[in-house]
C-alpha cells in the first residue's frame, strides 16, 4: 500500500529519530520506567498529532491518549505487578491506535481488534522499510549523479596517502602531536555504535508505527453478519450444552460447601477449611474466562443462522451466564475465606480484580451478544479492562495489603516477612502500623525498613511517587518510630 502523497517520509523519519534518541538517552541504564516512559509516549503522541495535520486521519485518538494515561501511572505506583500491567496496557493501546481508521471502535468485532493489533505489529516490523523505499524517501541515483561523484571519490583516494605522510612526519617531529594521534586512533567506537544501534532500532519501530497510523485507509463500515452459519446449530448446541452440563454438575457439588461452614466442608470434601479456601481459585477464574470465549465463538459460528437457532442459543447462553456467575461466586467465596485466615497478597488481590473484570464482561455479554449486537461487545470488554486496571492503580494495592494485614484478626500473627518484601507503596502503611506493635517487634521492623530504604537513591528517569514516599518515610523513621531502639 502506498501512502497518500500528503504524508511526507522525511518528517516521519525526523520524528522517529528524535523518539529513538530520546529513548536511548532516557532508558539506557535507568533501571526502570517512570518519566522516561511518559516522555517517549508523549513524543509519539506529539508526532502523530503533528504529522496527521491535513490528513483524513485524526490523531491522537482515544487509544493514544489511553497509552499516555497509563504511562503517567508508571510515575504513580511502585508495585511491580501494577507497573507491569501498566506497561502491557501501553503496548495494547498503541497497537489499537489505527482501529478508528478501519471501523468505529464501538462497532468493531473481536476480529477487527485482533486484525488491528496484528497490523500494528507488522507496521512496527516492516513499515520503515516501505517508508524509505515505496513511499519515496529514497530515489535511485541517475547517471549524472553517479558521474558527478567520480571526481570526489578520486580526490579522497589521492588525499588519504598525502594525509598519512604528513601526519607521520608531524608525529615524529612533536611528541604532543604523536600522543594526540595515538589517542585518536585508539578511540573505541563501541559505545557510539551501541547508542547508534539503540537509536536506529527505536526509530525503525517508531517510523513503522507512525506510517501505519497515518496510512491506514479510512474505511468506516458496519460489520456484516455472514449469510450462512459456519457450523450447524446442532453442532454448536452440543458443544455449548456439554459445557453447560459440566458447569451444572460443578455447581451442584459446590452448593452445600458454598453455604456451609468448616465442619460441613471437612465432612463432605475431606479437606480442611484452609485447603478448601486455597484450592482451585485461579482454576475457577480461568474456567469463567474460557466459558465466555466459548460462547463468543459459538455466536460467531451461528452468524446467519435461522431465528429458531438464534433463540435456542440465547436461551442456552443465558443459562450458561447464570452458571458462570455462580462459579464466580464460588471463586469469590474461596478467596474470601483464604483472606480471612491468611490475609491479602498481591496474587489474591490481582485474582479478585480479574474476577471483577470477568463479572463486568459477563454482564456486558448478556447485554450485547445475546441481544444480537455482538459488534458492541469487544469495545466494552476492552474499555472495562482498562477501567479495572485504572481502578487497581487508584486503590494502591500494596498499601491496601499492608493496611489489611497489619490489622490482623485476633489470634492471627502479622506476616511481616511478606510485607517487608513489598514495594515502596506499602512503606507508609507499614510505618503507620508500628505504633501498635510491641517495642521489640517495632524496633526490629523499623531497623529492617531503615536498612532497606535509607540511603537508596532514585534516578529522575525512573522516579515514581510510591518509591519517593518510601524513601522519605524511611528517613523520617529514624527520628520517630525508631526512637528508643538500639542502633542498627
Amino acid at each position: 500500500m502506498t501512502v497518500p502523497s500528503t504524508i511526507l517520509p522525511i518528517p516521519v523519519i525526523g520524528w522517529a529519530l528524535s523518539i529513538g534518541a530520546a529513548a536511548d538517552l532516557l532508558f539506557r541504564g535507568s533501571g526502570g520506567l517512570g518519566p522516561n516512559a511518559v516522555i517517549v509516549v508523549a513524543l509519539l503522541v506529539a508526532s502523530a498529532a503533528h504529522l496527521s495535520r491535513g490528513l483524513p486521519t485524526t490523531l491522537p485518538d482515544r487509544w493514544l491518549l489511553t497509552a499516555l494515561g497509563f504511562a503517567l501511572c508508571l510515575m504513580w505506583r511502585d508495585a511491580e505487578l501494577v507497573r507491569t500491567l501498566d506497561a502491557l496496557a501501553i503496548a495494547a493501546a498503541l497497537s489499537l491506535t489505527s482501529l478508528a481508521q478501519r471501523v468505529a471502535p464501538w462497532r468493531g468485532l473481536l476480529r477487527d481488534y485482533a486484525a488491528t493489533a496484528a497490523r500494528s505489529l507488522g507496521h512496527a516490523a516492516g513499515g520503515a522499510a516501505l517508508l524509505v523505499t515505496t513511499d519515496g524517501a529514497l530515489r535511485p541515483l541517475d547517471g549524472r549523479r553517479i558521474a558527478g561523484a567520480g571526481p570526489a571519490l578520486a580526490g579522497l583516494a589521492i588525499a588519504l596517502p598525502v594525509v598519512a605522510v604528513f601526519a607521520g612526519l608531524f608525529a615524529s617531529a612533536d611528541p604532543v602531536f604523536e600522543r594526540f594521534l595515538q589517542q585518536l586512533t585508539s578511540w573505541n567506537p563501541g559505545p557510539l555504535a551501541s547508542h547508534a544501534a539503540t537509536i536506529a532500532l527505536v526509530a525503525w519501530l517508531g517510523a513503522g508505527l507512525l506510517r501505519g497510523w497515518l496510512a491506514e485507509p479510512v474505511l468506516r463500515f458496519h460489520p456484516q453478519r455472514q449469510e450462512r452459519p459456519v457450523l450447524s446449530p446442532v453442532t454448536v448446541g452440543i458443544v455449548v450444552g456439554s459445557m453447560t452440563t459440566v458447569f451444572v454438575l460443578f455447581i451442584a457439588s459446590q452448593s452445600r460447601q458454598l453455604f456451609g461452614g468448616a465442619t460441613l466442608i471437612e465432612a463432605t470434601a475431606g479437606l480442611t477449611y484452609a485447603e478448601h479456601a486455597r484450592r482451585g481459585f485461579f482454576e475457577l477464574v480461568a474456567a469463567s474466562g474460557l466459558a465466555i470465549q466459548v460462547l463468543m465463538a459459538a455466536d460467531t459460528a451461528l452468524a446467519g443462522a435461522g431465528a429458531r437457532a438464534r433463540a435456542n442459543f440465547r436461551a442456552l447462553g443465558s443459562l450458561q451466564l447464570i452458571l458462570i456467575a455462580l462459579v464466580m461466586t464460588s471463586a469469590f467465596h474461596r478467596v474470601g475465606l483464604y483472606i480471612s485466615m491468611y490475609g491479602l497478597t498481591v496474587d489474591r488481590l490481582a485474582g479478585m480484580a480479574i474476577l471483577v473484570w470477568l463479572a463486568v464482561v459477563t454482564g456486558w455479554f448478556a447485554l450485547t451478544v445475546l441481544r444480537g449486537r455482538p459488534e458492541r461487545f469487544t469495545f466494552g470488554a476492552a474499555v472495562s479492562g482498562f477501567a479495572v486496571l485504572g481502578a487497581l492503580n487508584a486503590v494502591n494495592p500494596e498499601a491496601l495489603i499492608a493496611r489489611v494485614n497489619t490489622r490482623a484478626a485476633p489470634g492471627r500473627a502479622v506476616d511481616y516477612e511478606y510485607l517487608l518484601e513489598l514495594s515502596g507503596d506499602a512503606v507508609p502503611a507499614l510505618i503507620a502500623s508500628l505504633a501498635e506493635r510491641p517495642p521489640g517487634e517495632r524496633c526490629e521492623i523499623a531497623g529492617r525498613l531503615r536498612r532497606r530504604w535509607v540511603g537508596k537513591q532514585q534516578e529522575w528517569r525512573n522516579w515514581n511517587r510510591g518509591h519517593a514516599a518510601a524513601l522519605r518515610e524511611a528517613r523520617a523513621l529514624t527520628a520517630t518510630a525508631s526512637s528508643g531502639c538500639p542502633p542498627s
